[in-house]
């Protein structure tokens, strides 16, 4: 079922970072500011509160937060004491001086990012909440991620030999199984995380993917899928949010500019490989979508 999200983070460039795995005392609060990357918190003892977007939300022990688009957000213990600057927070630790040591432990919590480019799927993009919760009663009934969340918080305390290495590659698979068990939750949901959730439209969504090259039609595309044309189109658009052909050519683009970055193909060679039967028509697609031509985009990129 998972097909076409496989495709997709094979090409995002998923990476973790983890900055540390601390105990907090009152009074502290640490404020996170908008961002590039996608922040995440695992709360493994105690409680917090979270504000974003001016809205408060208590945390306890086994929940997870990740802020996808790196949107600002505030930790604290509840009392409205002065927050010190993620950032600063994470240097001090490092350098063995936890601004938020006390007799008692408030809180402890395993905090980093995720980096993905995101520019590869405008679809499955849009598709995360800017705020992804998932709180420690749903991830006990995940057997994978609650194994995972219980290996990363073994490893960031044991200070083992190859120990970074090895929480940053269980931070890859957090974020999979994040994404994973948000879409099982959220059946409901439209976007690309609920169409891997419908088996048609992620049969059709897997042949794009496999074949993005290929002249597909409407029909075509609907019969591999077990679907009447009419019926693909509007499911599709439907929970996508886009026809069939207009995610096709975002997603021809996307590749295009993964090649543009990584290989030195000429742009007539990329344009016959993603499907187009001339450079002058693929350079008219990229333009329409990225207001700049491949040439350039390779310059600048």
């Amino acid at each position: 079922m998972f097909d076409a999200l496989d495709d997709i983070l094979k090409r995002i460039r998923l990476r973790s970072v983890f900055y540390f795995h601390s105990n907090f005392s009152s009074p502290w609060g640490m404020s996170v500011p908008d961002g590039p990357h996608a922040q995440f918190h695992l709360i493994t003892k105690g409680s917090c509160v979270l504000k974003v977007d001016n809205k408060d939300l208590k945390l306890f022990g086994g929940d997870v937060v990740m802020f996808t688009s790196g949107k600002r957000h505030l930790l604290s213990d509840g009392m409205n004491n002065q927050s010190v600057i993620g950032s600063e927070v994470v240097q001090k630790i490092k350098a063995s001086a936890n601004p938020f040591v006390g007799d008692e432990v408030a809180v402890r919590l395993i905090c980093g990012h995720f980096e993905f480019d995101s520019s590869m799927s405008d679809a499955f993009n849009r598709s995360l909440p800017d705020v992804l919760l998932l709180r420690s009663e749903e991830i006990k009934r995940n057997e994978l991620l609650r194994s995972i969340l219980e290996l990363i918080v073994i490893e960031s305390s044991s200070y083992l030999p190859g120990g970074d290495v090895l929480v940053s590659r269980l931070g890859e698979a957090l974020f999979i199984h994040l994404i994973r068990t948000y879409s099982e939750l959220h059946k409901d949901q439209v976007g690309f995380l609920a169409a891997i959730q419908d088996e048609r439209i992620s049969a059709a969504l897997k042949l794009l993917h496999e074949s993005p090259e290929k002249e597909w039609k409407l029909g075509d595309l609907a019969r591999k899928a077990g679907m009447s044309r009419t019926s693909l189109a509007n499911r599709f658009r439907e929970i996508v949010g886009e026809t069939p052909m207009n995610y096709l050519t975002n997603w021809r683009v996307s590749l295009a500019k993964q090649m543009l970055k990584e290989s030195n193909l000429q742009v007539k060679e990329i344009a016959f490989k993603i499907g187009y039967q001339s450079e002058a028509a693929f350079i008219r697609v990229f333009r329409s979508r990225l207001n700049t031509t491949p040439l350039k985009y390779r310059v600048s990129s």
